[in-house]
């Protein structure tokens, strides 16, 4: 196995490789910092090509792989567990650097690894990442489980009406399922959305009208349901690009 560090530090130039990678070169949801403090995550790009400076989310998660059965009990100490899947169509490592959510019991969270391919309802067996066991026992046809992929696997930009978490900001445009970092943290230039409120240390939140965009946060309107992802460097001009510093970590 590759000894992954738990954050590296890379030149500026990294995050700024035009087209990104055709070829996995880290784990998804690496950790990389740059020099002047900026904190950025390794992503696979979605369905189309990235836009640079705007918000980012993750692909809107399927209702198929909520409160999955468990297919075969597994003993504390066991390093893989056997699920019913859903009625999605699932290929090989979908869901690797996912997470199995144990719905009962201890409510354990468990990095997954790899796993086999799924037409639909079939089952599937999940292997977590090197050294995680289970940590407490799960009997089946009693416990659920809910499967999620990486946040950072297939990105979309982030709609008007909230449907997954925001995840980052590319400074790059990047290919069709390539690999790149986003920005999660730091000074960056995002897309403006409204002028209102907009100055100096005041909170922004994903705009609830303008894909991709941020605006002022106000707890008591819609923007409210998307939650702060940073705050402003200073005033910006509706529909530009302007300074935020981004605090998504």
């Amino acid at each position: 196995m590759k000894n992954i560090p738990n954050r590296l530090y890379i030149p500026e130039t990294e995050p700024l490789l035009v087209g990104g990678h055709d070829n996995r070169e880290w784990p998804l949801g690496q950790l990389a910092e740059t020099p002047d403090g900026r904190l950025f995550r390794y992503a696979l790009n979605g369905g189309v090509i990235t836009i640079a400076h705007k918000l980012y989310q993750s692909a809107v998660p399927s209702a198929n792989i909520d409160t999955l059965a468990i297919a075969t009990s597994a003993a504390v100490g066991d390093k893989t567990l056997g699920i019913t899947n859903g009625a999605d169509s699932v290929v090989e490592n979908e869901w690797a650097f996912g997470t199995a959510c144990i719905e009962t019991t201890l409510g354990t969270a468990y990095p997954i690894k790899s796993h086999g391919a799924d037409g639909g309802t079939g089952g599937i067996t999940l292997t977590f990442q090197d050294g995680v066991t289970i940590q407490s026992a799960l009997t089946n046809a009693v416990e659920t489980v809910n499967v999620l992929k990486s946040p950072y696997k297939d990105i979309i930009i982030t709609v008007a009406t909230p449907t997954a978490i925001p995840v980052g900001v590319p400074l790059v445009v990047a290919g069709l399922a390539n690999y790149l970092w986003i920005q999660t943290h730091g000074l960056v230039n995002i897309l403006c959305d409204s002028t209102a409120a907009w100055t100096a240390g005041k909170a922004v939140a994903p705009s609830q009208e303008d894909v991709g965009s941020v605006e002022f946060f106000d707890p008591s309107g819609v923007e409210g349901d998307a939650g702060v992802v940073g705050k402003c460097a200073f005033a910006g001009v509706d529909t530009t690009f302007a300074p935020i510093f981004l605090t998504l970590e």
